[in-house]
């Protein structure tokens, strides 16, 4: 009788044993296949960030090769250039979020990429504010400009 007793309480140890262990594997398994996914998500997200920031720099770095800009268009260069200052201060923020990921060796050529858009848009606005607003100031650019324009 008493072996019988021993043999049911090995069965219940045995089956929780079992049942943990492989509810535990189970878990493992999702938690390691949503890390994938988060980390694949998080390079589609840097990807199409980085995309986003080379058409917009494209698109401002266009611009600084206008010529006779009204003040209109001055306004507007000038929100701009407000715009992506303000822009790059919080995607330097979001930059910051990323540096523990990549030195861990994750998504390094995503972040690189997108770090490097990050700085092509700060150069794009600092070129838009040199051309429209800082260089028409010296009078040495000025006549170097007219020069140029009656080529």
């Amino acid at each position: 009788m008493e072996c019988l007793t021993h043999k049911r309480e090995i069965l219940v140890a045995y089956k929780s044993v079992s049942d943990f262990s492989f509810q535990e594997k189970i878990k493992e398994q999702k938690t390691i296949d949503d890390l994938l996914d988060n980390i694949l998500d998080l390079k589609r997200i840097l990807l199409e960030k980085s995309n986003k920031l080379d058409d917009i720099v494209k698109r401002m770095e266009a611009i600084t090769w206008f010529n006779n800009i009204d003040e209109a268009c001055k306004q507007l260069i000038n929100d701009i250039i407000s715009s992506a200052n303000d822009l790059h201060t919080t995607l330097v923020e979001e930059l910051q979020i990323t540096r523990d990921i990549y030195s861990k060796g994750i998504a390094k050529e995503e972040i690189n990429s997108f770090e490097a858009s990050v700085g092509d848009l700060k150069e794009a606005s600092e070129d838009l504010e040199s051309v429209f607003f800082k260089l028409p100031q010296i009078n040495e650019f000025k006549g170097i400009t007219d020069e140029l324009s009656k080529l």
